[in-house]
C-alpha cells in the first residue's frame, strides 16, 4: 500500500506539474519522490541537491548517516581495514554497496558477527572489535560467507568520500 500511495503521488506530481515539499524520516521515500532533496539538521539545511547527488556525495557525517547509512571511519581505521593507503586525513564514508568482502588464507580482524538475508540483499554486519560495520551485496541464493568468518575487504578509492567536520 506504501508503494502504491508513493507511486500516485509521483504520478499527480509529474501529472499536474506542481512543486510539492515532502518531509520525511524514511530516507527510500525522500529519494525515491525527490528532484531536489534538501538535507536538515538543528533547524538548517546542511546539504542540497538531486537526490543521486546526495545520496551518492555527502559532504559531512550527518549527511552520510542520514542519507545513505554510510560506515565511517578515520584515516587510520580505513588503512588498517583496506591493507591499502588513502589520501584520507579526517573521517571518511563507504556506502555498504561498495565494500566487497573477499575470503582470506591470511587472518584478519575482521569477522562477520551477523548474516541478514532481506530478500534481494543480503546485509552483513562486520566487527573489527570496538568497530562495527556493514556490508550489503546482491543475494543470490546461498551466502558465500558464514558469521563467524574472518574475511578482508576491498573498496575503489572512488567510493571513498572524505567528510566536512560538523
Amino acid at each position: 500500500m506504501r508503494l502504491q500511495a508513493r507511486a500516485e503521488l509521483k504520478r499527480l506530481q509529474n501529472e499536474l506539474c506542481i512543486t510539492t515539499v515532502y518531509v520525511t524520516h524514511d530516507q527510500t521515500e525522500a529519494l525515491a519522490l525527490s528532484d531536489e532533496i534538501a538535507v536538515l539538521n538543528k533547524g538548517g539545511i546542511v546539504q542540497n541537491g538531486s537526490p543521486k547527488e546526495v545520496y551518492n556525495n555527502p559532504i559531512d557525517s550527518f549527511s552520510a548517516s542520514f542519507v545513505g547509512r554510510y560506515n565511517l571511519f578515520d584515516g587510520k581505521q580505513l588503512a588498517t581495514l583496506f591493507g591499502q593507503a588513502f589520501a584520507a586525513n579526517g573521517l571518511v564514508a563507504v556506502l555498504p554497496e561498495n565494500l566487497f568482502l573477499q575470503k582470506t588464507t591470511t587472518p584478519t580482524n575482521i569477522f562477520i558477527t551477523d548474516i541478514s538475508f532481506t530478500g534481494a540483499l543480503t546485509e552483513y554486519i562486520l566487527s573489527t572489535g570496538s568497530q562495527v560495520f556493514k556490508a550489503v551485496s546482491f543475494a543470490n541464493g546461498s551466502s558465500a560467507f558464514k558469521k563467524g568468518e574472518c574475511v578482508s575487504l576491498i573498496v575503489s578509492k572512488e567510493n571513498v568520500k572524505s567528510l566536512e567536520l560538523n
